[in-house]
């Protein structure tokens, strides 16, 4: 249980008395349950889900974190849609807000056409939300291209990722 290990490490009441901030990575859609229905805008089942799940985790779960960091690949069911997309980031973004914590959502996605709609997904967040950008395109290619989000995301603050260790260069 990460409750229990977090606080039998001390890893967040450490990073508080050295004035560090905690960020949080999730991926959804994760752990999504068939019986809540449809994946869709409609689905108030699906989307009490994930407002339940938020409120746990900033209530009970980790509320000393101070930032959620979201992405949206390498999960279990893939938003491949700007307005289901828009709807998810809203509902978390809105436990974050009650909760007081910030919200970064990655724009990271593997198939240039998914940029489409996360750039679209991006066009319409508030600029409260914190956009998260790799500094190339796709993972870690060293002599690629910048990645066509850095610096276009409006009035957000954008944070941009970038790889020191080499992860697929053994530097």
């Amino acid at each position: 249980n990460l409750r229990k290990r977090a606080d039998k490490n001390g890893y967040f009441k450490l990073a508080k008395e050295l004035g560090m901030t905690v960020s949080v990575w999730v991926h959804e859609l994760e752990d999504y349950d068939p019986s809540w229905g449809p994946i869709s805008i409609e689905n108030d089942v699906l989307w009490g889900k994930m407002t339940e799940r938020y409120a746990a985790i900033f209530d009970t779960l980790l509320p000393e974190i101070d930032y959620l960091v979201l992405t949206v690949v390498e999960t279990q069911i893939k938003m491949s849609d700007a307005e289901l997309l828009l709807k998810l980031v809203l509902t978390i973004l809105d436990q974050c807000r009650k909760s007081g914590k910030k919200l970064i959502f990655r724009s990271f996605v593997w198939h240039p056409a998914e940029l489409d709609y996360v750039s679209e997904t991006i066009s319409r967040l508030p600029d409260d939300v914190i956009i998260m950008t790799k500094c190339v395109p796709q993972d870690w290619h060293l002599r690629s291209i910048d990645d066509a989000l850095i610096g276009r995301v409006g009035k957000k603050d954008q944070i941009a990722e970038v790889d020191i260790a080499g992860e697929y260069f053994r530097m």
